[in-house]
């Protein structure tokens, strides 16, 4: 009989084994490899997931055909140790890798600790069963090993921790599942149940879903039985004190250990914050903590993928144990919070996902910075995956460090004529995703420079298949977010700020066959400028400076042509080269002369090494008090040295929400914009008794403006903003632009050059002058004036290209002359811009590509919105991971198996039909 029950043994474990191995070994490879390992292995090299999800894949692939060879070569006479290496080591080897990449995105410390101790349980697992089976015997292995002691310590607490685990967790599931299914049986009838019964596919279904309990369900049992087992079985040989101490180290390193590392911050720095943020006084104690403030809200922003649920949220526990076995709510508390107590290095601390927004918030308010651009790097790490990172149809903050579309193809073509240039940048777009993505490209150009022209196509033959046409800046940006969230091709080339443009496309067509390029996307766009010099420097043409981009990327693979000559550009990822060689600078130096009508434009370059500072004057010196700005403290002492030593007179101010003149005691602290600085000044009472008001500052947090009132700020005196050390934004908020155009101030690169331009307003140029003279600009490199001169003057009034130079200029003019609050205003100076079809900060190029879109289009030019631009806050929503330990909203388990059972007859009656139709076909023949 023993003989016998040791036969049907063996037979049972073979057959596991190998049924199982056949099954994993089949869905491997025609679904596993073809399907999830190819396409991660591309997702891994275009750096759109991270590449232990690979490692992850691999094993999960490779680890049958490793079983099978080991199954066949060493283990398949003693299935024993077969039973032992399926349940002890590949069985939870396979689940935990199920775990780590369907459930979690990133890990924390206490998480960490525990996979660490879970690998180190499977390794010695292992070693002691290769052992064993090469020993051919049952006893412990590695007696008198010290870090044998060690690692079956290890493995014997693994066995306990998560076998408590998984039993409190699948003991209401198990008895819910067999009453279920016992239930569905019952209810089926009878003549159902034996055409299912006698269906194939009903016997492999209860095969596989026999395995599925032995793992779910039978997984912790084993591992408690086995792990533990092992251990116990040693302690006849924990006779001496060395073998005493290495086990008891082992328990308490990981009691340690385990409370360390769970320890939570964040509603500690939340309280704190509540408690002293808006507290002057305080500022400085919280910038002493700011590394511990900066590791608190990021961890509370990335709980979604740091940790499985919630100490508020985990209750299913107690519901199942009270719903599906009847015990009371108190009892049913009970395995719950042991659950809870163990499972603590998977639980965020807080009672719900709320804090996501609110270390948001924080985040901002303190560190002068969206997190989602602050953090970039963190959080793309913590959220990619096999799966989409966002749901928007937009380019985000978090896609700045995205290389999703490729820049297969750049050709830059430049044609001069009387010393202006026209550049075409011509570009071919690859998406290398299966999402349709957008690419954002946000860029620099001279001040002095003129985008007009944009085209968008998809047959490289028609470059100019769509051209773009010229509409008000808020119409047009209302147009192509509609379209985009339609999924329709539009495209938007705007500027947003004197030297800075952004172009969007979408959609960049997405991959539609595994193997296949995806199909390009063919921009064009076009600008005209004047050569550019530094004094007795050799004169260049000036390319687009990449501010950010967000999806594009390129690399060594991108073909770059000026002229048609292929070239190659210093650096691999650069989008554009660094500049075009020009003719002498003494081209530069001769001013250039447009006539139209009876107006002439004189264009004059700058001879910066000339100038000076102005010797007279009254002026205030507005300091950005927020936290970025602690980087620039010494570019603010120098330039109020430079200024210092000049004979004019300042008053410097530090500025948040409040404006004061004490400035050495002041710290930099905080999130304040420009519009709160401005208005905090101008309710100084001397605030307008100044010749003018420069705000020194960095890139600022176009992101983070809300709605701003510049209607209360009541500022008479020119308005400069200057940025230090070249941080330079990518975009400002239009309602400030237009505060600084109408003070007929500026925005500059260093305060001298802002001092210097001042002066130029106020200078005269008595060679260039005439009747009714003025300057039109004072750009970075040039002077523009214009007059109406008795004697007509040898000009270039034929050359179209200058004359969009000159149009742009005189926007400019026109919008610190006129109220820019006043929509007929607006009119007008896009009356201007259509009439040259160049770009300005209140007209835009607009790509549609179909008649509904120019529909649109339409009305929202009719609208009196249609000069409102939105600030693009870039902020993204990304997919979180399932919180398996909160309530469940979807069928309770009992009624999966009623679902199991239903799926099983409709696809007997799928089947059947089918069988019988083509019984039909067969006769009618």
């Amino acid at each position: 009989m023993k003989l016998r029950n040791e036969t049907l043994q063996r037979r049972a474990a073979n057959f596991l084994f190998w049924a199982w191995h056949v099954i994993y070994t089949v869905l491997v490879i025609g679904v596993f490899i073809p399907y999830i390992s190819w396409p991660l292995m591309e997702s891994v090299i275009n750096n759109n997931v991270p590449a232990h999800y690979l490692l992850y894949a691999l094993i999960m692939a490779l680890l049958p055909f490793f079983s099978i060879y080991i199954g066949i070569t060493h283990l398949r006479t003693n299935f024993r140790s077969l039973m032992k290496y399926f349940y002890g080591f590949e069985m939870p080897l396979l689940f935990f890798l199920l775990v780590r990449m369907s459930t979690f995105r990133d890990s924390n410390h206490g998480m960490d600790w525990m996979l660490i101790n879970v690998l180190i349980a499977l390794a010695v697992w292992f070693i002691f069963l290769w052992r064993q089976h090469q020993q051919d015997s049952d006893q412990p292995a590695y007696p008198e090993s010290l870090l044998a002691h060690a690692g079956s310590t290890v493995l014997a607490g693994v066995g306990l921790y998560f076998g408590i685990l998984f039993l409190i967790w699948m003991l209401p599931d198990a008895v819910a599942f067999f009453t279920g299914l016992a239930h569905a049986l019952l209810e089926i009838q009878l003549t159902d149940l034996l055409q299912t019964i006698i269906n194939p596919l009903f016997w492999l279904a209860i095969i596989f879903i026999i395995f599925t309990m032995t793992l779910f369900i039978a997984l912790p049992v084993v591992m408690i039985y086995l792990y533990i087992g092992q251990f116990i079985k040693r302690r006849h040989t924990l006779l001496t004190p060395a073998r005493i101490a290495i086990v008891l180290s082992v328990i308490l390193v990981n009691i340690g250990m385990f409370s360390y590392l769970n320890q939570q911050p964040q509603q500690a720095i939340f309280s704190l914050l509540d408690e002293k943020l808006e507290q002057k006084a305080a500022h400085e104690e919280l910038l002493q903590q700011a590394p511990q403030i900066r590791a608190a809200l990021l961890n509370a922003y990335l709980a979604r993928y740091r940790y499985i649920s919630t100490d508020g949220l985990s209750q299913r526990i107690q519901f199942n144990y009270s719903s599906i076995l009847g015990l009371s709510d108190s009892l049913a508390s009970i395995p719950q919070q042991i659950f809870n107590a163990l499972a603590k290095p998977f639980l965020y601390d807080g009672k719900d996902w709320s804090d996501t927004a609110k270390a948001e918030r924080y985040y901002a308010a303190f560190f002068d910075a969206p997190i989602q651009k602050a953090e970039r790097e963190t959080i793309v790490s913590a959220v990619k995956h096999n799966w989409e990172m966002s749901r928007d149809n937009e380019a985000g903050l978090l896609d700045a460090a995205n290389h999703t579309v490729h820049l297969r193809e750049q050709s830059i073509t430049l044609q001069e004529t009387q010393g202006v240039a026209t550049i075409t940048v011509s570009q071919t777009l690859v998406n290398l995703t299966d999402k349709t993505r957008e690419a954002v490209l946000h860029f620099r150009l001279p001040d002095d420079a003129v985008i007009s022209g944009l085209w968008l196509s998809n047959d490289p033959i028609k470059p100019h298949k769509y051209p773009a046409v010229l509409a008000p800046r808020g119409a047009a940006q209302a147009v192509y977010k509609a379209q985009v969230q339609r999924r329709i091709d539009p495209a938007l080339l705007e500027q947003t700020g004197p030297w800075q443009y952004r172009l969007r496309i979408y959609p960049i067509p997405r991959i539609e066959q595994v193997g296949q390029p995806a199909k390009p996307v063919y921009v064009q766009f076009s600008y005209q400028t004047l050569i550019q010099s530094e004094q007795g420097k050799a004169g260049y043409w000036p390319l687009p400076t990449v501010l950010e981009k967000r999806n594009l990327f390129a690399d060594k693979h991108t073909e770059q042509h000026i002229n048609g000559k292929k070239i190659t550009v210093s650096h691999a990822t650069n989008i554009f080269p660094d500049k075009l060689p020009a003719p002498s600078p003494q081209a530069f130096l001769s001013p250039l002369v447009y006539q139209k009508d009876n107006t002439i434009t004189h264009i004059i370059a700058r001879q910066k090494s000339k100038e000076t500072l102005p010797d007279h004057g009254h002026f205030a010196i507005l300091i950005d008090g927020s936290y970025s700005m602690c980087k620039h403290q010494q570019s603010i002492k120098d330039s109020l040295a430079q200024l210092s030593s000049s004979q004019a007179h300042f008053d410097p101010y530090f500025c948040q929400q409040r404006c004061t003149t004490d400035i050495d005691k002041q710290i930099f602290f905080g999130n304040s914009q420009t519009a709160d600085q401005l208005s905090a000044f101008s309710q100084l009472p001397n605030a307008n008794d100044y010749d003018a008001i420069f705000l020194l500052s960095d890139t600022g947090s176009y992101e983070l403006i809300s709605k701003t009132h510049t209607e209360t700020i009541k500022l008479s005196p020119p308005v400069w903003l200057v940025h230090l050390d070249q941080t330079l934004p990518y975009a400002y908020d239009d309602s400030v632009l237009d505060l600084i155009h109408r003070s007929k101030g500026g925005i500059s690169l260093s305060l001298k050059d802002a001092l210097v331009r001042y002066q130029f307003s106020n200078q005269q140029y008595s060679s260039y002058s005439g009747e009714n003279s003025h300057i039109l600009a004072t750009n970075e490199h040039h002077t523009w004036l214009q007059s109406s001169p008795s004697q007509p003057e040898q000009s270039t009034a034929n050359n179209p290209a200058l004359a969009k130079l000159v149009a742009a200029q005189q926007v400019k003019y026109l919008s610190h002359t006129l109220d820019t609050r006043q929509i007929n205003n607006l009119d007008n100076i896009h009356a201007l811009a259509k009439q040259n079809n160049i770009v300005t900060r209140y007209s835009s190029l607009l790509v549609l590509v179909n008649d509904r879109q120019k529909e649109a289009l339409k009305k929202a030019e009719a609208s009196k919105d249609r000069f409102q631009r939105e600030i693009e806050t870039g902020k993204q929503t990304t997919t979180a991971p399932i919180d398996p330990f909160a309530v469940p909203s979807v069928p309770e388990p009992q009624e999966w198996a009623l679902l199991i059972i239903a799926g099983l007859l409709l696809g007997t009656a799928v089947i059947r039909r089918f069988g019988e139709r083509c019984q039909v076909n067969i006769r009618s023949l």
